[in-house]
């Protein structure tokens, strides 16, 4: 798929909200290709290890791919975690997670971010997500 321009769709901080997390529409309006999505995470004191779950939905929330951190964040922390290229890695609370190369997002595609682990919805969350088109 030819690249045209990055576009990046930034979700200010909130609330997971429940146990699905939130989802974010992206606004591409045709195919793209994911790059990368960068989650800034905080965790409340409730006692737990977090673990982030990404996932690309199309716009009847069809799950097209579904990317889980095996590293865990503890209580009480802020985390970053980067979906991005194709090696793993963690340093602290700074984490890697590979994402499969050029994926393939269709119009209205959907970014949903949630707690693996579901331990506490007041956790809060900032997402940006950069795609190609």
């Amino acid at each position: 798929m030819p690249r045209y321009a990055y576009q990046q769709t930034v979700n200010a901080a909130q609330t997971l909200s429940g146990a699905g997390g939130r989802t974010i529409a992206l606004g591409n309006v045709g195919w793209a290709c994911l790059a990368a999505v960068r989650v800034t995470l905080v965790t409340t004191a409730s006692v737990g290890n977090r673990q982030l779950r990404m996932r690309v939905l199309d716009n009847a929330n069809n799950p097209l791919l579904d990317v889980i951190d095996a590293n865990t964040i503890p209580a009480s922390q802020t985390a970053t975690i980067s979906f991005a290229g194709l090696q793993s890695l963690a340093v602290g609370n700074t984490h890697l997670v590979p994402l499969p190369p050029d994926f393939a997002m269709p119009l209205g595609a959907q970014i949903n971010v949630a707690d693996a682990a579901a331990i506490d919805n007041n956790d809060t969350i900032a997402v940006t997500a950069v795609y190609t088109i």
